[in-house]
């Protein structure tokens, strides 16, 4: 079970990683300005005396034909199974007075059971793919988790999932919520 303090944890870590990676391949990136030497200025009548290089040593190598530094490529590891987002609810026939949208035909909300079933938005389909459906999720927030099974499509693009009522009660929320969505 994720906890809110170890994805900001690792979101933490992914945000120095990145920047550490970053700042790598600027500084490899940086051009390195070669010094030719300067002629010394003459002092109180010295002169510089040129050396002839030497006969058997071989000519120096053109900049452009140095052979590249190897550098090492950093890796970044990215967590791609879960997603932090905003979670509503919807599907509550026990409590007519608190009826916010009709529940999916093949699941309908159950008095006296505990329906963890829930829609996945357009950010939750994204994260997951194309067969998100049917799998089952757990939703992490307000201190506490509940595992839901996507069945449902929601259409909303601020949101990231809509769960039934019976979920979000074990959530302990009425209305939206900030989440963590594992799979």
């Amino acid at each position: 079970m994720r906890t809110p303090r170890s994805v900001a944890l690792g979101l933490l870590t992914f945000a120095i990683l990145t920047l550490l990676a970053l700042a790598m391949l600027l500084w490899v990136n940086v051009p390195v300005a070669s010094f030719e030497p300067s002629t010394p200025t003459p002092v109180s009548g010295f002169a510089p005396v040129t050396l002839a290089p030497p006969t058997d040593a071989p000519p120096p190598l053109p900049p452009e034909t140095r052979p590249p530094i190897a550098v090492p490529t950093p890796v970044l590891v990215v967590d791609t199974r879960s997603i932090v987002g905003k979670a509503s609810w919807y599907c509550n026939y026990t409590d007519r007075a608190y009826s916010m949208s009709v529940c999916h035909y093949r699941y309908p909300d159950k008095a006296g059971q505990h329906d963890m079933y829930a829609a996945a938005c357009a950010k939750l389909r994204a994260a997951m793919g194309p067969n998100w459906r049917g799998k089952t999720v757990t939703v992490t927030g307000n201190g506490t988790w509940v595992k839901v099974k996507l069945i449902d499509y929601c259409a909303s693009e601020d949101k990231t999932i809509d769960l039934y009522r019976d979920a979000a009660d074990v959530l302990g929320y009425t209305g939206i919520l900030r989440v963590t969505v594992s799979w």
